[in-house]
Parts: C-alpha cells; sequence; structure tokens
C-alpha cells in the first residue's frame, strides 16, 4: 500500500503541473501522507504506528478544511478510509471501540469539511461505511492469512521429518547461462565439468530448516545449516545427488524423488536418505525461490537390509558347507561299506581292518559335526546344559586321542601333580576334539597337548593346551577365529571346517566356568583352555 500511494502522488502532482488543475494536487497530498504514513510505520515499526496514524488523520482532517472549498475533499475522504482501514491491522484489542470511535472522527471530518451538519452527516456515513467494510474485510483475510502461516510455521518447525526450505534462483539463473553458451545435456556436461557442479551447489541457499533437520545433520543450531550451501563441505556422494536437482530444475520439474548414499552428518556419521524435492507453483510459473526438500532418514533401515541381507548369504553358505561336510564323510562311509558289503571275501583281514578303521573315523567326523551343531542350536534357544563333575583331565585326553586314531602321534605332556577338574566330561571332550581337529587343519606338522596347573601352585585351575608349530595368525584374526562360522584356509585332504568348532569350544568352557583364548609364544600356535579344579569347586 506504501508504494502505491507514493507512485500515486508522484503521478497526480505531475498531473497538476501539467494541467494546472487544483484537485489533482490536494489529491496527491492525500496519497503522499499515506505514503509517508507507511513509511514511518516501517521506520518506527509497530509499536508507535497508531500514534503516526491518529497524527496523520488530524492532519488530513485539518489540512484539508484549510484547502479545499466547501461540499469538497473525496479525495481526503479517500485517503481517511484507507489510513483507517490499515491502521484496523494495529488494533488488537477493543477492535469494536476502535472502529465506531473513527467512524465517529469520519463523520466529524465531513461536517467540518462541508460546513453543514446534515450533508456533513450524510457524506460521512457514506465514506464511514466504507471504511467499516473495508477493516471488517482487511482484518479477516489478515487473519486467514496469519492462521494459514501459522499453520505453516508449525507444520514446519514440528514435522518429525527434516523439511529445508531452499532458494534455487541463482541456480537457475546460472544453468540458464549454460543453455545460452549450446549446453543441451546437462548431465553429461555436469559429467564431463565436475568443478562446474561445485560451483552450481554454491548458488544454492538454504533459506528455512526445521528441527528435524538439525537433529538428522547433528548441527549446533539451525544458524550452522542457513545460508549458502559450502560444496567444500559435502562429500562427493553428496555433491551428486545435487545432479538430480539440477536436472530438476533445468526441466522444469516441479517433484522428484531421490535415494541419497554415503553422506555425511556435521559429526562425520553416515548417512543414507530418501530425499523429497518440491517446487511451488505461482500460476503457471514455478517459484523456485521456496523449494521444499524433505529428508528421510533411512540409515538404519539399509544398515538392517545390508545385515539381513548378509545373514542370507550366510544361512545359505552354511547350509551349503553344512551339506558338503557332511557329505563328504558320509560318501566315504557308505562307499566303504557298500564295498565291503558287496566284495568282502576279496579283501584280506589288514584291508578289512583299515575299511573299518576308514569307516569309523568319517563315522567321528560326522559325530563331530553332529554335536557342534546340536550345541550351537541348543546355545541359541537357551537350552545347552552342562552337568559338572570331578573328571580326570589326563585320562580324559588319552580318550579323545585313541577316538581320533592319534595316540602314537600327539605326546601328551603333564606339569606336575595335575587335580581333577570340575566338568561335564563329553562337553569336555567335545572341546579337546575341536582343538584337535583345528590343529590338524590349520597348524604344523607337530601336535602336542600340555597340561597343568594354571598361574602358581596355589591356583585352583588347570590348562590344557594343545600346541601346533603352525605360523602365527594376525592379530586382526585372533578374536574372529572364535565368531561363528569363521573358517581360514582349508589343507588338502581334510572334510572342510563348518566354522563353529571353535565358536562351540569357547562357549562350552564359559558355561563350564573356564576360558578358551589363543595366543603364539613365537614357537608354537597355543589353544589354552582353563577349567576349575574339582577342589576350588567343593571348597
Amino acid at each position: 500500500m506504501t508504494i502505491m500511494a507514493t507512485f500515486a502522488s508522484i503521478v497526480l502532482f505531475t498531473l497538476f503541473i501539467a494541467t494546472g488543475d487544483g484537485e489533482f494536487a490536494r489529491r496527491g497530498i492525500a496519497a503522499a501522507l499515506v505514503g509517508l504514513i507507511g513509511t514511518a510505520m516501517i521506520a518506527v515499526r509497530r509499536p508507535h504506528a497508531l500514534g503516526l496514524f491518529t497524527a496523520t488523520t488530524a492532519i488530513i482532517i485539518f489540512a484539508t478544511k484549510l484547502a479545499v472549498t466547501p461540499g469538497g475533499g473525496s479525495g481526503s475522504a479517500i485517503a481517511l478510509v484507507m489510513i483507517g482501514v490499515v491502521a484496523s491491522a494495529f488494533v488488537t484489542r477493543g477492535r469494536r471501540v476502535y472502529l465506531a470511535g473513527f467512524t465517529g472522527v469520519v463523520i466529524a471530518a465531513h461536517i467540518l469539511w462541508t460546513g453543514e451538519f446534515a450533508s456533513g452527516v450524510a457524506a460521512g456515513s457514506i465514506t464511514a461505511t466504507v471504511f467499516v467494510f473495508g477493516s471488517v474485510v482487511f482484518s479477516w483475510f489478515r487473519t486467514r492469512v496469519g492462521l494459514d502461516a501459522k499453520r505453516y510455521e508449525n507444520l514446519f518447525t514440528r514435522a518429525p521429518v527434516s523439511i529445508w526450505e531452499e532458494d534455487f534462483t541463482e541456480v537457475a539463473g546460472f544453468l540458464d547461462g549454460l543453455r545460452s553458451e549450446g549446453v543441451t545435456d546437462l548431465a553429461a556436461y555436469l559429467d564431463e565439468h565436475p568443478q562446474v557442479l561445485r560451483v552450481a551447489a554454491g548458488k544454492i541457499r538454504v533459506e528455512a530448516v526445521n528441527d528435524a533437520a538439525v537433529e538428522l545433520i547433528e548441527a549446533g543450531s539451525k544458524a550452522d545449516l542457513i545460508g549458502r550451501l559450502n560444496p567444500e563441505t559435502l562429500t562427493d556422494d553428496a555433491l551428486q545427488s545435487l545432479v538430480p536437482q539440477l536436472l530438476g530444475v533445468w526441466n522444469r520439474d516441479d517433484h522428484i524423488v531421490l535415494e541419497v548414499s554415503g553422506g555425511l552428518t556435521l559429526a562425520g556419521n553416515p548417512l543414507d536418505a530418501i530425499l523429497s524435492w518440491t517446487v511451488p507453483s505461482i500460476g503457471d510459473e514455478l517459484d523456485l525461490s521456496h523449494v521444499i526438500v524433505a529428508i528421510v532418514d533411512v540409515t538404519a533401515i539399509r544398515a538392517a537390509q545390508a545385515q539381513t541381507e548378509a545373514l542370507l548369504r550366510s544361512k545359505d553358505e552354511f547350509v551349503a558347507s553344512v551339506s558338503h561336510e557332511l557329505r563328504t564323510p558320509l560318501t566315504a562311509v557308505v562307499g566303504l561299506a557298500a564295498e565291503l558289503r558287496d566284495s568282502l571275501d576279496r579283501f584280506s583281514r589288514e584291508e578289512m581292518r583299515e575299511f573299518v578303521g576308514l569307516i569309523a573315523n568319517q563315522g567321528e567326523e560326522v559325530s563331530t559335526i553332529v554335536d557342534d551343531l546340536l550345541a550351537a542350536a541348543k546355545s541359541d534357544a537357551g537350552t545347552l546344559d552342562v552337568r559338572i563333575e570331578p573328571i580326570e583331565v589326563v585320562a580324559e585326553l588319552r580318550v579323545v586321542l585313541r577316538g581320533m586314531g592319534l595316540q602314537n602321534r600327539v605326546q601328551v605332556d603333564t606339569n606336575g601333580a595335575i587335580p581333577a577338574i570340575a566338568a561335564d566330561g563329553a562337553r569336555f571332550r567335545q572341546i579337546i576334539r575341536n582343538l584337535l581337529v583345528n590343529a590338524q587343519r590349520y597348524g604344523g606338522d607337530d601336535i602336542r597337548v600340555s597340561v597343568g596347573r594354571a598361574g602358581d601352585p596355589d591356583a585352583r585351575a588347570v590348562f590344557v593346551d594343545v600346541r601346533d608349530t603352525g605360523p602365527p595368525l594376525p592379530s586382526n584374526v585372533r578374536a574372529e577365529i572364535f565368531e561363528r562360522y569363521y573358517r581360514t584356509g582349508q589343507v588338502p585332504g581334510l572334510t572342510a571346517s563348518v566354522g563353529l568348532g571353535l565358536t562351540v569350544s569357547r562357549d562350552l568352557a564359559r558355561r563350564m566356568g573356564g576360558d578358551l583364548g589363543y595366543d603364539h609364544d613365537g614357537t608354537e600356535a597355543v589353544f589354552r583352555l582353563l577349567i576349575p579344579a574339582a577342589e576350588r569347586v567343593a571348597a
């Protein structure tokens, strides 16, 4: 309104100078006063606006009385209506009192201008009616606009989704410049000139963000995000995510949705998101100065999806591995048994003994795999039990060695008197069997077992070391070998490992109050099993 009044005053004074008609001058004065009051309101802001309105109203009334002849003042009446309507926007309390009071002022002004009570009241009533109607309409419109603005502000600020309001006006001008230079394929051009992408990114200005955006980007405050984008702080993946947005401006699209991967928050944490880019329209034109960008964080979803896919791959690999590992010894068992069944008379006693030994060994291999699978399944289900009782370590070791046919190949060294241990005999043998199989698969040629008290002579625990001459494992692998389904290289001629032996063995050791670990002393690889002594449990 201030701009319109100022422009009208210039036009009216120009017409007065050109024609000499005083009516143009009087109307120009009224318009100039409206422009002046508007300028003053902008300058001093709202607290003094009503005072300025009152002063201007008085000036118009008395200046008009001096400047016009009786019966005139139509231009001033219009000015009064305009001032009254605008002033009503600044009245927050006593609105009815204001309307009644200003109506009285308008009628009194007309009586003053005309010099006659009846005609002044009649003319003033018409002007007052226009004022009241205009004030009511203006107030309704202002209230609706205010409510819409407040509603938008609440939705924007409190939305649980990260929302950004961005200005792409300069970007549009920059891209129009490229188009005028002959660029027809923007995507190819940006691919060939990556530095142009950074220049374009620097022309995007963030005008506003909501609280969710601050939280998502892990910024200290909204001020950290508002302003021009700094392309130097954007990762390559985040910078590439701007290409579809630039193409949206180039093609005059009003909405695009894209996935952003490989982004980083201001704290350096990974950020994957789905981005919705929307441009509002004004008539048939896109308003690139108020582009709304909504960002939905899908980092956790992507991580869960990747974990699920990894689990599915692991399951498939596990099933394939178990199938192969069970089939290999079972094939030998079935083949050798069938050979003995069909051609028993052709084999000597030594050959039959060898066949039966092979069948027994392969059967034990299957049994070991099944035992590990069952132990792992029971552990997951929470139903794996151990029965603790005193057992003799060396005696149990020899049982395992004989069962594996290693009694003449693996030496057992004892260090002093070995007390009985408190353990589940079957589970203890399962651990030792797994450690010996592991040594055969991945260790050196020489395998030996050492048994003794852990620590000082008064220690109430017993260690069992399974040693081999294999090379030391890298430090980053030493913890991984106890993870489920972990497998290293395979030794030719031996059944592949399902990757459960060490995992199950450590779990069993800990359930019996002990532990299992790996080390290398520079000469030998050592898997040390610690088990509580029976005397400690009894005590």
